[in-house]
């Protein structure tokens, strides 16, 4: 895993950001979502997977491919996922 503050970021690792932030304020409303259906849940990391559950669960990954969210995502996926997260939060 690169570690690097130039590195480029996952869908994994948005997502965790934003949970988290949500977390920090308080307004983590609970809500999962069962991953179980999605193929490559098996390549999710430990750390993101709680937050992908959120994360579904609450609209931040709606229109945004779950597929390999361990690879980079482009800028139409980030700004598709901070959108979603916007009108959510």
């Amino acid at each position: 895993m690169v570690t690097s503050s130039t590195a480029a970021i996952t869908r994994e690792q948005i997502v965790s950001i934003l949970h988290r932030y949500v977390k920090g304020l308080g307004r983590d409303n609970g809500a999962r979502e069962d991953l179980s259906a999605f193929e490559d849940l098996d390549q999710l990391h430990s750390y993101a997977r709680e937050s992908m559950e959120w994360a579904v669960a609450n609209g931040v990954l709606k229109d945004v491919p779950f597929t390999n969210a361990t690879e980079n995502a482009t800028r139409a996926q980030t700004a598709q996922m901070l959108m979603n997260f916007w009108k959510k939060y």
